[in-house]
């Protein structure tokens, strides 16, 4: 890398195609967090060329000197960490006598963001994190995660045909709730029918256990019988609900119960079963 071309990104400040770094360590949580922020930021800014200069201290320009990690280092973790993948250089370049890291991030109008979540301690203890997915861009010297306007503003931008696309986005969108919206209220239908064939079902098997219970107990004398009818009913729904045979809720329980109650007082009233039973 020209040598010339250092020399006059280090006469400039941050901006939004210019960020440098005293250091990185891609062991520490934190630090991976910020190297990738500004990574993405200086690739979402849509511009030709855009530059990280590693091993230059940001408020003094004081070359610090940059070490321990090559080309093939840092091309393997932005691979890893970034969606869709970056088109960019790094070079390790001598300079003043001390080693400093370079990166060219080239402008490909695609947006870029973090692969995965990253989770770190801040330098005042608090956790904190990067979500994943998120899209990282520059307002002037300063990173910050793209807000949903930022993104479409920019789109806009590199795309004319942005807004006959979301126009058309918005359509298929609205045909889809629709068609939702239909299989919705079939799907309510069906269940609304299925629910009453299994009430219908239960109240039935309900009454057949209700009727045998009493049937055990009858006897031609026996004047209390229908009075406890409505009581062996409840039992009845209550043992079957807890057995899970049925699943009767409160007011299907109440009418089911006072309904099948009262049929079988009137029946054992008034008809009773044979005396050989």
């Amino acid at each position: 890398m020209d040598i010339k071309i250092i020399q006059a990104l280090l006469q400039q400040p941050e901006s939004t195609s210019l960020e440098f770094k005293r250091n990185i360590d891609l062991r520490n949580e934190r630090s991976r967090a910020k190297f990738i922020k500004e990574v993405l930021s200086l690739a979402n800014m849509h511009l030709d060329i855009s530059y990280l200069i590693i091993g230059v201290d940001d408020k003094t320009k004081d070359i610090i000197g940059f070490e321990g990690y090559t080309e093939i280092d840092i091309q393997n973790f932005v691979r890893d960490w970034c969606l869709p993948p970056l088109d960019f250089d790094f070079h390790n370049v001598s300079y003043l006598d001390k080693e400093l890291g370079v990166m060219e991030i080239f402008g490909d109008n695609q947006f870029h963001h973090i692969k995965r979540a990253i989770r770190y301690t801040d330098t005042d203890g608090k956790s904190k994190e990067v979500r994943e997915n998120a899209l990282f861009i520059r307002r002037g010297s300063r990173v910050d995660e793209a807000t949903l306007e930022e993104i479409i503003v920019f789109a806009q931008q590199k795309n004319t045909d942005l807004p006959e696309i979301i126009s058309k986005l918005d359509e298929i969108s609205e045909v889809n709730e629709e068609i939702d919206r239909k299989s919705r209220f079939r799907d309510f239908g069906a269940e609304a029918r299925d629910e009453s064939s299994r009430e219908i079902m239960e109240t039935i098997f309900v009454s057949g256990l209700s009727g045998v219970i009493l049937g055990i107990l009858w006897k031609q004398d026996a004047y209390w019988l229908p009075s406890v009818a409505v009581p062996v009913t409840y039992f009845s729904i209550i043992t079957t609900s807890i057995m899970r045979i049925t699943r009767f809720g409160v007011r299907h329980t109440i009418a089911a119960g006072l309904l099948i109650g009262i049929v079988l007082s009137l029946w054992l009233t008034y008809g009773g079963l044979p005396q050989s039973c």
